[in-house]
C-alpha cells in the first residue's frame, strides 16, 4: 500500500506535491488538478500524478525528516481483527449516512461525485504487519457556511462518538477553523469535515486485516449509491473502476453500520521489532 498522501495545489504559479503525514487533505483535489491542467485528459493527468508519486517516494527515502515537515503518522492502539472488506463496508456506510444527514438537516443539497480524482485511497496510517487501512471521500456538496458550521460539527460528533471517535480537532492551517478531524485512537481511523467553496467529508476505515492493496475490492463497496460511483481508486485503476453489481435502493434512506464489538483482549503487537526509519 502506498501510505503517503499526495496534495497538489497552486502556490506562486507552481505545481507542488507533498507526501506523508496524517491526511488532512482536500477532497476537491481533482477539481484543483483540472484547473491547472485544463488541456490534458484523465489518463495523462494520472500519469503525471504517478510520476509525482514516484518522485515523492524517492524524495522521502533520501532522508528521515518527513515527519518533521508533514506531521506524525497515525498508529492504532488496538486495530480490529476484521477483514478490510468489512471495515470498508462500515466506513462507506457511515460516510453515506453522514452525507444524508448533512443534506437533510443542513440543506446542502445533493452530493456530486468526484470524477477524475481519487474517491478511494490508501490511508497514511502505520498499521501493524498484516493490517491495512483505506480512506474514502466520494463527492462534494454546497458549502456549509459559517452560520451552520458549529452545529454541523456537533451533529457529526454525536453520530461518530459511539464508534470510538474523539472530539473534533481544528485544523490550524484552515481559515477560521473551517476544517476539523475526528480521530479514533484504537483503529487510527480519521473523519475529516471541512468547507470552503464546497463541503467535503472524508471517512477512514482504520487498520483492519489485509495484506494487499485494496484487498478483495469491490467487496464492501456495494453500499455506495450509483449516483456517487465515479473514478473510485483512480491512481490504482488509471482509467476504469470496477464497482459491485449490487447497489442500494435509491428510495431507502441510508443506515448506520452496526457498532463494532468491544475487543475483549488487548492488542499484542508482533514479536519482532519494526526497524523502519
Amino acid at each position: 500500500m502506498f501510505s503517503g498522501q499526495i496534495h497538489i495545489g497552486r502556490a506562486s504559479g507552481d505545481l507542488i506535491a507533498s507526501a506523508g503525514g496524517r491526511f488532512r487533505g482536500d477532497p476537491a483535489w481533482n477539481r484543483k488538478f483540472k484547473r491547472f491542467s485544463p488541456g490534458i485528459g484523465f489518463s495523462q493527468r494520472m500519469r503525471i500524478v504517478a510520476a509525482l508519486v514516484v518522485g515523492t517516494i524517492v524524495f522521502t527515502a533520501c532522508g528521515n525528516d518527513s515527519e518533521k515537515y508533514f506531521g506524525e503518522r497515525a498508529t492504532p492502539n488496538s486495530p480490529r481483527a476484521v477483514p478490510i472488506a468489512q471495515a470498508r463496508r462500515e466506513a462507506l456506510s457511515l460516510l453515506v449516512y453522514l452525507y444524508d444527514v448533512l443534506t437533510k438537516e443542513f440543506g446542502l443539497g445533493e452530493w456530486t461525485r468526484f470524477e477524475g480524482g481519487e474517491q478511494i485511497r490508501t490511508a497514511a496510517v502505520d498499521c501493524p504487519e498484516g493490517y491495512t487501512a483505506e480512506s474514502y471521500s466520494l463527492g462534494a456538496a454546497a458549502p456549509l457556511g459559517k452560520d451552520k458550521w458549529e452545529a454541523a460539527v456537533k451533529r457529526v460528533y454525536e453520530i461518530v462518538k459511539p464508534y470510538g471517535f474523539e472530539p473534533p480537532q481544528k485544523d490550524p492551517n484552515a481559515d477560521e477553523g473551517r476544517s476539523v478531524t475526528f480521530y479514533n485512537p484504537n483503529t487510527a481511523a480519521e473523519i475529516s469535515l471541512g468547507f470552503e467553496k464546497s463541503t467535503a467529508l472524508q471517512v477512514g476505515s482504520g487498520c483492519a486485516k489485509g495484506t494487499q492493496l485494496f484487498e478483495n475490492w469491490p467487496e464492501g463497496a456495494e453500499v455506495v449509491p450509483q449516483r456517487l460511483r465515479g473514478s473510485g481508486r483512480a491512481l490504482y485503476t488509471m482509467d476504469h473502476e470496477i464497482w459491485p453489481d449490487q447497489a442500494p435502493d435509491p428510495n431507502t434512506p441510508p443506515a448506520l453500520p452496526a457498532l463494532p464489538q468491544q475487543q475483549t483482549k488487548p492488542y499484542t503487537p508482533p514479536s519482532h521489532k519494526n526497524t523502519r526509519k
